[in-house]
């Protein structure tokens, strides 16, 4: 195996070390399937294939949430988590010192005087104050996100419309009858979820890393403006419409399909005619602008 597939199954490997060595190695099995199929069906190197993964805690919770596994939470950068800690601590000790100032400075009188503002007062007596002003939530708000989650069981037969802003999205499905969203967003961001009957509406306008998970056999229309969604495996009849994006299908060689596409002055690649069958139960619709579809055996 090459070596920077290596490398990120040695950094999967030890992200799994709370589950059992069985699953552990049935999952990274599976994982390395799927890194040495897609460079050979896609004709790219493992660091071309790696770097379409996107965000790597979410490609891996695809594949635990795929068996019925607690996704994991994104890891902090290191040094985003220093420079917010940082920040954080400045300005809290500002505040502590201030309020001392506050409490505290009736008890002296200087001599002496120092000017401010044009004007004298004393310090810490209370003639002149200090304005300082903090707005709660805003420090590092331009690049901290969120993670958001919602797990619930729907109704039989629930359809799934989804509407998401430039993402990185994998749709996948399971046997059991829940379905999970997990988004890491951004902070100023947020996710709607509603649920009308047997409806579900999952909104999101901003930037989003998500992976979602759905009932077997549940209908689901999506529309996303960039990035690249994924369909991992699809069970059920879906319809797709996105703006310069990429959709990357893999394949689910159990399932049949009616396939419509339509990815105007994108490309195609792989094959679909092994899944391809005219009187299929399931049907699936792709409209794609200027986007790229890629079909990938599992």
């Amino acid at each position: 195996m090459e070596a920077p597939f290596k490398t990120f199954l040695d950094w999967a490997s030890r992200r799994l070390a709370h589950l059992d060595s069985q699953k552990r190695l049935e999952i990274l099995e599976e994982m390395a399937s799927y890194l040495r199929e897609s460079s050979l069906r896609q004709n790219l190197s493992s660091e071309e294939i790696l770097r379409s993964l996107g965000n790597k805690v979410q490609f891996l919770n695809g594949f635990l949430i795929k068996r019925g596994e607690r996704p994991l939470f994104p890891t902090r950068r290191p040094l985003r988590a220093f420079i917010y800690t940082l920040f954080s601590l400045l300005a809290l000790s500002i505040l502590l010192v201030s309020t001392a100032f506050y409490l505290l400075g009736p008890l002296f009188d200087f001599e002496n005087s120092i000017p401010l503002d044009g004007s004298m007062g004393k310090m810490m007596g209370g003639k002149k104050g200090i304005d300082l002003m903090f707005t709660g939530g805003q420090m590092g708000s331009s690049f901290e996100k969120k993670y958001v989650r919602r797990y619930s069981r729907p109704r039989p037969g629930t359809r799934f419309d989804i509407s998401l802003g430039r993402t990185l999205t994998t749709v996948s499905f399971h046997e059991d009858p829940h379905y999970s969203v997990s988004c890491e967003i951004d902070r100023e961001d947020d996710i709607a979820i509603d649920t009308q009957k047997a409806r579900v509406f999952i909104r999101s306008s901003g930037e989003s890393n998500c992976d979602i998970a759905l009932p077997e056999k549940a209908f689901f229309k999506i529309d996303f403006k960039g990035g690249r969604l994924g369909l991992d495996r699809p069970l059920s009849s879906f319809r797709v419409v996105g703006k310069k994006g990429r959709v990357v299908w893999i394949k689910n060689q159990g399932a049949k399909y009616q396939i419509f596409y339509d990815v105007g002055e994108g490309k195609v690649r792989g094959e679909w005619d092994d899944i391809f069958r005219a009187d299929a139960p399931q049907k699936a619709d792709i409209k794609l602008q200027e986007g790229l579809l890629s079909f990938i055996s599992p």
